[in-house]
């Protein structure tokens, strides 16, 4: 009898087990008491994304018609950090048991500050995505590869791995390759135009036929800037960004590697870079540029612009963000008559200064180019409904009407349908604030977007209805008109590095940012020497004592394209 009562004991346990797995270790196994899955999503924040009071109400929304299409019921449930904070707080709950995480959200880089990519490197942290998008997620497949000339934005999931293996860790969403711009106080450059020389009405974009300034141009006024009253720093902005825009000026991708001598290197080896480093190190030295600015927050950024404290403005230099930053500053009543302007990549100079010239124009090498995959997510190993997590992605790239659920908000009560717009034969979607709500929403939007987990401007790509036709004439230019230096090893990405070379991988990476990033970004000499002088000592002795890791570098990026060429022959 009692042997009979320990059976059944078991099996009573067993039985509450599948019911709840809060009663029986492992958490509550992702589930709601009321039978839903609990998906667990953690993201950084886009630039200018606030809090919206009705976010909770617009995640209920998704959910409830989730459940309508599907006959999946869902909570979803979301970590969201900044951009800067957020590869912290994914590397402490990573190795969490009880830290539920099926997806992860942010931009894709080589650089330290993504929270996905160092993971989607080792394949046994990650899901492989592959055999989850064939079986559930047709829509995104379908959404990536329209207009994907050369696959790069698929090929931007497929991640080669230490042992040599090319598997689909990441799955890429698809971003405007152009968007950046530069946006600057015009009643300024008007002030100083007597000491520059330069016509704000040469240089606005939205004028016809403008021109490009030439960095020499931009130098000076900068530097006429910084004398006027108001002007704390003349430009206010992230280094990163100021690689974004600034650095192609010279030719140079400063946020990723590029080539000499044919052969792939880290940026800071290539040719040029001199110039870019010098350029920071001189604007930080002289007062034009803030030399604590990667420690400033985006709202004092922000802030900083809009009373008058900068008369340039390069920090997330994204259109839409420029855009929304330009209304906030002529909302102040202290702007009301303050005017704003946007110019077109630098052209670039030879060494007295002039605009250089090729073929009879000036040679523009543009902003960076947005990668097209710029963001991605990986589903963790540890996801506990990576299908479940895959279907709702796929629910969302199913319909525009699915996704603007999760990019505006709720239909007729958040966002209404505008007039399209025709600009040089191109049909724009908009989208505009109820005309009852228009001036409260413009003020405090009441949702914040956090549910348009991987962008894919195929799907949904509207504008705002009420842009003004100066700020149409910006988007214009910079998401059609720019030029735009393209990454050489956009939708490549290197593999881990092995055990035997990380010492000399950490030399080549330690001591560019300890003895010449952090003093050309401080305006500092390091032993009297300028970072320009280190630069040049730094690449004579790297090239030679690190060159077995510089030799491999160059050898993964070959075998990395030879499999990718081989995988989407």
């Amino acid at each position: 009898m009692k042997k009979i009562t320990k059976i059944l004991l078991v099996f009573l346990i067993a039985a509450l087990c599948v019911g709840s797995f809060a009663a029986c270790g492992g958490g509550s196994g992702g589930m709601t008491s009321d039978g839903r899955y609990i998906l667990s999503v953690y993201r950084g924040r886009s630039s200018g994304m606030i809090d919206g009071k009705d976010d909770a109400l617009v995640t209920e929304a998704i959910e409830k018609k989730f459940k309508e299409d599907t006959g999946i019921g869902i909570d979803l449930q979301m970590t969201l950090e900044t951009n800067t904070s957020i590869p912290q707080k994914v590397d402490l709950d990573y190795s969490k048991k009880d830290k539920q995480m099926d997806l992860v959200f942010h931009y894709a880089s080589e650089d330290v500050g993504s929270a996905i990519v160092k993971y989607a490197k080792e394949s046994e942290s990650v899901k492989e995505v592959e055999g989850l998008l064939e079986q559930y997620g047709q829509h995104i497949l379908a959404a990536i590869r329209q207009g994907d000339t050369n696959h790069i934005a698929e090929k931007t999931g497929y991640v080669l791995q230490e042992n040599g293996e090319l598997k689909m860790t990441m799955i890429p969403g698809v971003y405007a390759e152009k968007q950046y711009g530069i946006l600057l106080n015009k009643t300024y450059m008007k002030q100083v135009q007597d000491k520059t020389g330069l016509d704000p009405e040469t240089f606005d974009i939205a004028n016809e036929n403008y021109q490009n300034m030439n960095f020499k141009q931009f130098d000076t006024l900068l530097r006429a800037m910084k004398s006027i009253p108001d002007v704390q720093y003349s430009l206010t902005g992230y280094p990163w960004d100021i690689s974004r825009v600034i650095a192609p000026t010279f030719g140079v991708d400063a946020m990723s590697y590029g080539l000499k001598d044919g052969k792939l290197v880290p940026s800071q080896l290539t040719d040029g870079f001199d110039r870019y480093i010098s350029t920071m190190f001189e604007w930080a030295k002289d007062g034009l540029w803030a030399p604590d600015s990667n420690n400033k927050s985006e709202v004092q950024m922000r802030s900083d612009f809009m009373i008058g404290k900068s008369g340039v403005f390069i920090a997330y230099p994204e259109i839409n963000n420029l855009i929304q930053l330009h209304r906030q500053a002529r909302a102040m009543e202290e702007n009301a008559d303050t005017e704003y302007m946007m110019i077109a990549p630098l052209a670039d100079v030879d060494e007295n200064g002039d605009t250089l010239i090729e073929n009879g124009e000036p040679v523009v090498h543009g902003f960076l180019k947005n990668n097209r995959a710029f963001g991605a997510v990986i589903l963790p190993m540890k996801s506990k409904h990576p299908e479940i997590t895959v279907q709702f992605l796929d629910w969302m790239y199913a319909s525009q009407e699915n996704y603007d659920l999760c990019k505006y908000g709720i239909k007729g009560q958040h966002w209404i349908e505008g007039p399209e717009k025709v600009i040089n034969g191109v049909t724009y979607k908009t989208w505009e604030y109820p005309a009852a709500k228009y001036d409260e929403y413009t003020q405090n939007p009441p949702y914040s977007g956090m549910w348009e987990l991987l962008p894919n401007l195929n799907v949904s790509n509207r504008v705002r209805s009420d842009l003004m036709d100066k700020e149409m004439a910006w988007y214009v230019a910079c998401t059609s008109e720019n030029e735009a230096l393209a990454s050489v090893t956009e939708g490549v990405w290197l593999p881990k590095v092995s055990r035997s070379l990380a010492m000399q991988a950490q030399t080549v990476d330690g001591k560019y940012v300890e003895d010449i990033r952090s003093y050309a970004w401080t305006g500092l000499t390091n032993n009297g020497k300028s970072p320009v002088e280190i630069l040049k000592d730094y690449v004579a002795e790297v090239s030679v004592s690190c060159k077995e890791y510089l030799d491999a570098v160059d050898a993964n990026y070959q075998t990395a394209k030879q499999k990718l060429a081989e995988k989407f022959a």
